[in-house]
């Protein structure tokens, strides 16, 4: 499709899937199409620890699953014994399953599926560094990072004592006489989502750059073609801070695909740069295939094949991966079913700027009792909500707690003046936003303008905040990071020595499955919450 535009390039693509026509990418022709050699790329990503089916973000049951993906990957392993399998990121995060087994559980699925490689993704840090330590040494293949460093060294160069010894930043798989190397990239955005507590001396540098040297490194290793397997995926209006997929495809301008990740999007065919693109959605409910086509007498690369597949009921669920998880799974069911607490009345998420909603205020609550069970008055909570599902009366369970709080993310606490708190929830409110409240203070807005800002931050009786005082406030890990870099002034706040800013080890799920316990068949009410 040489002189279209990438606009058009995509339209063109989107014609041919919509037509049946399976999408390529021809670099030259053949002598025979016959005697191409057929090189299968199978691709996973953003598993997230699922292992059984499970539902879209828009509600669609029965999809996706590790279990689902590896039947189809066993299917097409068979139609090609020239293959790769590989997982661009988050692979274990996201499952009570993964939790509990601290990740081992897809680590030993990776092992039996034979994965010739996963990329480290963003969610791999959730539960700090050594979970994942662990799983580097589960699993038997290696992980890739080309822009990670672990304690200031790059992948492939980390003293072998260490776990993160078996990070590489890229490999070399041979079929025959042809040579296909794989460099993985992890998003840089990690600081800006975790806090160092979590992530360790593990560090992703720009990716660009270190694609490049990782490329040209296995090319002077004899690799035929490179693959991009990147946990960053692209987006429509460019690189940002977590995905600079633009500049890696500049970088790499003879890479033979980009297989992409962390988006969450299901991209069976586009281009980058001039590349071929491809992602396989998130949770396994999709799983991807490329096929490589060479030309047998000089080894160079003629046309790449990209697509991926819905892993819906049609697709049956692998007994080896069952066998292997079942009862992990089963006692995750057990647990996810027991009674967690009870609510003596029903908890409403409605709410808005400077108006917490009572399961704000639950969250809030129990942060506030964790946290004094670990001596630590605190006088403030930030917190938002992931979860828009009312709460009704009657007994909550362990997953009512986890769609409540469905990360895992510790606490923070930090010792800001009024004048830091108003500066913080301006920018939390910044224009109307309203996911995020301040509770047990109370914050009072302007009454003029489309976007009211911070008038005054009260105490929970009214009062005028104490302006030669700091106040002690608890947040999570994500916003102590900024949130993504939505909370840069919070961020720029909380790395003054003068804040005290401290890391506790209480995870916020732990926190409210405890409170809720505490109070036993008596049950929570809002009387026992946080004031609003």
């Amino acid at each position: 499709m040489p002189g279209l535009s990438r606009t058009k390039r995509r339209t063109f693509l989107k014609t041919l899937l919509a037509a049946g026509v399976a999408p390529f990418f021809s670099r030259r022709s053949p002598a025979s199409e016959a005697e191409a050699v057929r090189i299968s790329i199978l691709h996973t990503t953003d598993l997230h620890g699922h292992i059984l089916p499970t539902s879209t973000y828009e509600g669609v049951g029965d999809v996706g699953g590790l279990a689902r993906c590896a039947s189809q990957i066993r299917q097409w392993k068979a139609e090609n014994p020239n293959w790769l399998l590989l997982d661009a990121g988050d692979i274990f995060q996201g499952t009570e399953v993964g939790f509990r087994t601290r990740g081992k559980v897809i680590a030993d699925c990776f092992n039996a599926l034979d994965y010739d490689a996963w990329t480290i993704g963003n969610h791999e840090f959730d539960w700090g560094i050594e979970p994942l330590a662990g799983v580097l040494e589960t699993t038997r293949m290696p992980a890739l990072s080309a822009n990670g460093k672990f304690e200031g060294r790059k992948a492939g160069a980390i003293d072998s004592r260490s776990p993160f010894s078996r990070l590489q930043p890229g490999l070399i798989k041979k079929f025959g006489g042809i040579r296909i190397g794989v460099v993985g990239l992890t998003t840089p955005g990690l600081p800006y989502w975790l806090h160092p507590s979590l992530t360790g001396d593990f560090a992703a540098g720009p990716p660009a750059e270190a694609a490049r040297e990782a490329s040209a490194a296995l090319r002077a290793q004899g690799a035929d073609a490179i693959v991009l397997l990147t946990h960053m995926g692209s987006r429509p209006e460019g690189d940002d801070f977590a995905n600079q997929l633009d500049e890696v495809a500049a970088a790499v301008p003879d890479a033979a695909v980009i297989i992409a990740g962390h988006t969450h999007r299901d991209i069976p065919s586009a281009t980058l740069g001039g590349l071929p693109y491809t992602q396989a959605n998130y949770y396994g409910i999709n799983v991807g295939r490329t096929e490589l086509f060479f030309d047998p007498s000089t080894n160079k690369l003629i046309r790449t094949e990209v697509s991926t597949l819905r892993m819906d009921s049609a697709i049956p669920l692998d007994p080896s991966v069952l066998s292997l998880s079942a009862s992990k799974l089963e006692d995750s069911t057990r647990i996810l079913s027991a009674p967690a607490g009870r609510l003596m009345e029903a908890l409403s998420t409605r709410g808005g700027m400077a108006n917490p909603s009572d399961v704000e205020r639950l969250i809030a609550t129990a942060i506030v009792s964790a946290l004094s069970e670990n001596r630590t008055p605190i006088d403030a909570v930030l917190h938002g909500l992931f979860s828009k599902q009312d709460l009704p009366s009657g007994a909550i369970t362990i997953a009512d707690v986890w769609q409540i709080l469905p990360f895992e993310n510790y606490l923070i606490t930090a010792e800001l003046t009024p004048a830091e708190l108003r500066e913080v929830m301006n920018e939390v409110f910044t224009r109307g936003r309203a996911d995020r409240n301040l509770m047990g203070l109370q914050v009072k807005l302007e009454e003029a303008g489309k976007y009211p800002g911070v008038a005054a931050i009260t105490d929970s009786k009214g009062q005028t905040l104490d302006p030669s005082r700091r106040y002690r406030v608890a947040m999570n890990t994500y916003d102590a990071a900024s949130a993504g870099r939505r909370l840069m002034r919070l961020r720029e706040i909380l790395a003054e020595p003068a804040v005290n800013q401290n890391f506790h080890a209480v995870q916020t799920r732990e926190a409210l499955i405890r409170f809720l316990s505490k109070h036993g068949a008596g049950g929570v009410s809002k009387t026992d919450l946080l004031p609003a």
